[in-house]
């Protein structure tokens, strides 16, 4: 049905959203150290830019053993591993710790490799592990190097099956036997075991021993060839791959070619001290010029390109002073045609363990010719690698810094103490840099995260840092809405109603006699905080002549201050159902529809700007004169090309997600109980729970009871309310309008009692008006929303008046009447929704037609229709009919209490919860942009009680895990507490 249209969703799944975009925005996967296999360090994410990069700041610290490692970022979990031996997987949106792990106890500072399956990790004493990716279970464990004083630096690449890593050693700082002999090493990715082949960097015929391989592989992987970097000898002779970018075969460890960069290079402490000009960083790999290249930054303070196949040199350009510390030790990025590179240019430090790079050098090169486009200096340098996207170069800096340049011409354009205070060295026993940092940034969607805490020892804490741009930014923000509903009259037919018509028409009466007029109604609720600037009705259509210029088509306003439903609209009622009057009042807009189809416009900005308080506006479409030939447009139904209202604002400055407010007249939201609020008539009540802190845009979630519950008890008893204000939610609870619970009543109040008893108009069970018996009898908004629906909608927005509410993290739940409140709400009110928390809710099973199922007992018959066809999409009365084939995105978390989740009416079974959550269940999981997660219990038809307070902290942030607009294939569900099976679809554990 067209008014659950979806209207606010990211570009990728339905909204789209030019100049800045949203938290909820989907980023890509950055599996690995470098991004990809090519090692660019490169995003395509725009979600930060030149235009909100001032708005980008820390909104959390996960304390941890120090990081130096990029984290990676998959299906929006951050995975890591620090110097205290722990492995992370950490959910980045809001920082929930879904697994931390410890597979040693010693560092593991290099970054995980993450596959479909697998996190792969590796550190101090030269062990790899393997560890489930879903509850980092270690899956195997490989030492592949056993010389004494080793450590692996070069972070783990997955080809296929074989994982591929340098080893390393420092010896450099105390020697041992037997000598450490550098090399790369293959194993196989699945069991662990090391493959009969390396690549040896090290021969005992020609080197005396050393060369540690701490640089990281790039792969070209259509090639079989894998490029990596060497350090210097610890004795003499360095021999021929030391200091050098080396080619290999990745199925036999064979070197292709070989190009030493500093030749005769021998550098340890208690022996020969020469030059210390590893190349330590990984190389990039691009195509400049239609020229296959490689190229890598060493710590002689030169970058270098070569062609990929042969080795042959390309170009060569000095970008700092050489030092043991000093040249490239950053890993370069690559993008839009050139090379990104900090370079350190000088050393301080009076021991072993204090030294850092005092000044760099920040620069980016012509990938084409090596030229530098731009030089700016720096005041420190650092050791993590280099990003880039979207126009900006992010690099670190030793003292805990992020630095973002604009990558067109080195403006530095931001600057962000990522470690909680700037960093500097503390002696023993810390020995180190707790607020440093030598972690490179990784950039996903609008977040940036980097590590803090390094040292040049065996420990050191520290921490993850994560960094959001605000969306908006101050600049400019447009949003492309659908509209809700749409439908056309004519004349001819006037009682007809065309809401599921694929068309939308025009026409004046002529000598067919039929006069048509469509009409459209758009929610306005996605539109960011600032200043309209331009709103645009965009209608895809033609005249229907065959010839001519086309026919003047104009836009009247709808002057109704509440929504309207498409299947009510009649050519005799369209006035009063609508509010547009096309006698009395006069168009707000012209365009001239041509005979090509296309989209036609018509500027709407004021008209617009008048109801966005209102949430929604509506359009009546008719033409200006009589014509022999209609004007056909496309309707929401179609399959292509539908109506569009375009709506650009600015000056937003970041509160973007910031749910405008709106409270009936005279009315303010306050913390605790509130009476008086006047809706549709009636004056209704509600609880209000704040959090602590509300300087930001809070998420919500609106309590529903069940019929033997009060709202206290429901807020209270249950723990909800101290669990969800103590995750930062603003917590509402309305009260129902059924005898005794109405607070505005004589001697009622919030702790009355139950529903279970003669309510409002006479029915004998009235909690929630959520659709559930047939006929005059029954409920009479079955096919339409409904107050209570509508009612739960204005008084979020109410709040939003008093306390700052995240458009996108509006949710509600509720158990057993209050759960099919919940699935009522979401069906006919997606739009507004993030998701909900059905708990034991119904659906009230129909045929096709929606009918009741025949026979004397329909709960039976309706019962016995799911379990003959578990897996069917099933009509319910909870919702309309027929129930919308999309929905806007969002999630919703399903709980059914086990086989003992039932109610009797006496001593007669009356309700069975395991048919309804199933056909909930198959309805919300057929929708590709909705995430439906199917939860079991064995607690009965209650609110869980297993484990109640980790239930209700779990599911507020499983919830807020998941804004308006996220793409479904961004969610990562977190495991559940002790007591309770989730998965990710339908359920498939009831038949």
């Amino acid at each position: 049905m067209k008014q659950l249209r979806t209207l606010a969703c990211i570009a990728a799944v339905g909204l789209s959203v030019a100049g800045i975009m949203s938290p909820a925005t989907a980023a890509e996967n950055w599996p690995m150290f470098g991004k990809g296999y090519e090692n660019t360090r490169a995003t395509s994410d725009t979600g930060i830019s030149t235009a909100n990069i001032a708005t980008l700041s820390v909104v959390r610290r996960t304390t941890d053993g120090g990081i130096t490692g990029t984290p990676t970022v998959v299906d929006g979990v951050a995975y890591y591993s620090d110097f205290s031996g722990y492995v992370k997987a950490v959910r980045v949106s809001d920082g929930v710790v879904l697994w931390r792990v410890r597979p040693q106890t010693t560092m593991l500072s290099p970054s995980p490799f993450v596959t479909a399956d697998t996190v792969y990790v590796a550190g101090n004493n030269s062990y790899v592990y393997a560890l489930n990716r879903t509850n980092g279970a270690v899956r195997w464990t490989t030492q592949i190097e056993t010389s004494p004083n080793s450590r692996i630096s070069s972070s783990p690449i997955v080809v296929g099956n074989i994982l591929i890593i340098g080893t390393g050693s420092y010896q450099v700082f105390i020697p041992a036997t037997p000598m450490f002999r550098g090399r790369v090493a293959f194993l196989n990715a699945t069991t662990g075991a090391i493959l009969p082949y390396s690549t040896n960097m090290c021969p005992s015929a020609s080197c005396g021993g050393g060369i540690s391989v701490w640089s990281t592989a790039a792969i070209d992987e259509a090639a079989r060839t894998g490029y990596i970097g060497t350090g210097q000898a610890y004795r003499d002779p360095a021999g021929p791959y030391s200091d050098a970018l080396v080619a290999f075969n990745i199925d036999t460890g064979a070197i292709r070619w070989a190009r030493q960069f500093v030749a005769n290079d021998v550098y340890q402490l208690q022996g020969t001290l020469r030059y210390d000009y590893d190349v330590g960083a990984a190389p990039n790999l691009f195509v400049a010029n239609g020229q296959r290249m490689v190229g890598v930054g060493g710590k002689d303070g030169t970058y270098r390109a070569f062609n990929r196949d042969t080795g042959a040199p390309i170009w060569s350009t000095p970008v700092g002073q050489g030092s043991p510390i000093g040249g490239v030790m950053q890993s370069t990025a690559y993008g839009d045609g050139r090379i990104y590179v900090t370079s350190n240019t000088s050393t301080i430090g009076s021991g072993r363990n204090d030294p850092v790079p005092a000044t760099s050098e920040a620069l980016a090169l012509d990938a084409a010719t090596g030229t530098p486009v731009w030089v700016r200096q720096l005041d420190a340098g650092g050791f993590g690698g280099v990003a880039y996207a979207n126009g900006l170069m992010y690099s670190s800096t030793w003292d805990g810094r992020l630095r973002v340049f604009n990558a067109a011409n080195g403006n530095l354009v931001k600057e962000v103490q990522v470690s909680p205070a700037r960093g500097a060295y503390v002696p023993a026993p810390t020995d180190g840099f707790p607020n440093g940092s030598a972690g490179g940034p990784v950039v996903y969607g609008n977040r940036v995260l980097m590590g803090y805490g390094w040292t040049w020892v065996l420990n050191i804490n520290g921490g993850l840092t994560t960094m959001e741009a605000t969306v908006g930014g101050g600049g400019t923000q447009t949003v492309t809405l659908a509209s809700s509903s749409d439908t056309y009259v004519q004349s001819g037919t006037p009682t007809t109603n065309y809401a599921y018509n694929v068309n939308l028409l025009a026409r004046l009466a002529d000598a067919e006699g039929l006069t048509r007029a469509s009409f459209l109604q758009f929610p306005l609720t996605a539109i960011p905080a600032g200043t309209i600037t331009s709103a645009r009705l965009r209608i895809y259509g033609r005249h229907d002549a065959t010839t001519g210029t086309g026919q003047s088509v104009s836009v009247w306003p709808g002057t109704r201050t509440t929504t309207w439903s498409g299947p009510n609209v009649t050519y005799d009622n369209s006035d009063t159902e609508t509010g547009v009057d096309f006698y009395n009042t006069s168009s707000i807009a012209t365009a001239t529809v041509g005979i090509t189809p296309q989209y036609y416009e018509w500027n709407v900005t004021d008209y617009v700007a008048s109801r966005r308080s209102l949430g929604h506006a509506t359009f009546g479409l008719a033409v200006d004169s009589a014509h022999q030939y209609r004007v056909t447009f496309n309707s929401a139904d179609n399959t292509a090309n539908r109506p569009e209202l375009v709506v650009t604002v600015s000056g937003g400055g970041g509160g973007g997600n910031q749910l405008p407010g709106s409270c009936p007249s005279g009315f303010t939201a306050q913390a605790g109980v509130n009476q008086g609020f006047m809706h549709n008539g009636v004056a209704r009540g509600f609880v209000l729970n704040v959090p602590a802190n509300t300087s930001t845009p809070r998420p919500v979630f609106v309590s529903l009871t069940g019929s033997v519950e009060s709202t206290n008890e429901n807020l209270g008893a249950r723990g909800g309310t101290s669990a969800l204000t103590s995750d930062g939610f603003l917590v509402i609870g309305p009260v129902r309008r059924c005898a005794g619970q109405d607070p505005n009543g004589s001697g009622t109040s919030v702790n009355g009692g139950t529903c279970n008893q003669a309510g409002t108009g006479g029915w004998t069970w009235n909690p929630w008006n959520e659709g559930r018996v047939f006929a005059t009898a029954g409920d009479p908004w079955k096919t339409a929303e409904g107050p209570d629906s509508q009612f739960l909608e204005a008084v979020v927005r109410c709040v939003a008046g008093s306390y700052p509410v995240d458009s996108t993290r509006m949710y509600l739940g509720g158990i057993s009447s209050g759960g099919t409140m919940t699935n009522r709400a979401l069906l006919f009110n997606s739009d507004f929704w993030a998701g909900g928390l059905p708990i034991s809710g119904e659906w009230y099973v129909s045929q096709d037609n929606g009918t009741a199922y025949p026979g004397a007992d329909e709960f039976a018959a309706r019962r016995q229709a799911v379990i003959n066809n578990p897996t069917k999409i099933f009509q319910g009365r909870v919702g309309p009919l027929p129930l919308p084939a999309s929905q806007s995105p969002m999630i919703v978390i399903s709980v059914w209490g086990g086989t003992n989740d039932v109610w009797y009416c006496g001593s007669t079974l009356c309700a069975d919860y395991r048919p309804s959550t199933q056909a909930a269940s198959n309805y919300f999981s057929s929708l590709s942009n909705v995430v439906h997660v199917a939860c079991s219990s064995s607690y009965g038809h209650q609110w869980p009680t297993q484990n109640r307070a980790a239930f209700n902290t779990w599911a507020a942030t499983t919830l807020a895990s998941h804004p308006k607009g996220a793409p479904a294939s961004s969610f990562v569900l977190p495991p559940p507490p002790a007591g309770y099976s989730c998965r990710i679809g339908r359920y498939t554990d009831h038949y």
